[in-house]
């Protein structure tokens, strides 16, 4: 028997040690799917807990191992957005299990690599110099421009093209290493996929 669909039942059944094997696979993934949105490493954390508790509480509704890959992205995506309208004050919306469509799932399953890629880029922002990982993730993932990194880290535009350059090079030399070009076709795959 395959072992994900033997989790899979054992979960339905109520097995915790199944839902802490989903836990364990997971949680990083949904993490980072969630700071994508919510650019709050805390709330992130808390957001993809929930999405646990959540999938404890509806397991009995899951069809299958995909519809609850689905089901954790939807909960954790749509409880970024309720956090998001809270703070706008606009009304919260809800998830429903029943509206889980295959565009759905294409468009799921894309976020799904590409928050698997953030997290591989993450992992290697960590063998790099504290300076050149700060400016990196402060450019590309949160979309600050370079005078707004100037501004923030009191350092000269040249200080920070430097770091961005020498984090560029550094993470090419990594990445390479780990098959990149794969997730470069899977991420392309994210953004060009119909």
């Amino acid at each position: 028997m395959d072992e994900r669909k033997n989790y899979f039942d054992r979960l339905q059944k109520g097995d915790e040690a199944a839902l802490d094997y989903y836990i364990k696979n997971n949680i990083q993934t949904l993490t980072f799917f969630a700071y994508k949105h919510v650019r709050d490493e805390q709330l992130s954390e808390e957001i993809a807990c929930d999405s646990f508790v959540k999938l404890w509480h509806n397991r009995h509704l899951l069809k299958n191992e995909l519809h609850l890959q689905n089901f954790l992205f939807r909960v954790t995506r749509n409880a970024c957005l309720n956090y998001l309208d809270k703070q706008k004050n606009k009304p919260v919306l809800d998830y429903d299990l029943e509206s889980l469509t295959i565009a759905d799932d294409n468009d799921i399953n894309r976020k799904i690599i590409y928050a698997e890629f953030l997290k591989l880029i993450y992992d290697e922002l960590e063998k790099l110099p504290k300076q050149q990982a700060l400016i990196f993730k402060m450019s590309f993932l949160d979309g600050y421009s370079t005078e707004e990194i100037c501004d923030i880290l009191k350092t000269s535009k040249n200080n920070v093209f430097y770091a961005k350059s020498k984090a560029q090079a550094t993470l090419r030399l990594l990445l390479k290493k780990k098959k990149f070009e794969l997730y470069s076709v899977l991420l392309l795959a994210y953004f060009y996929h119909p």
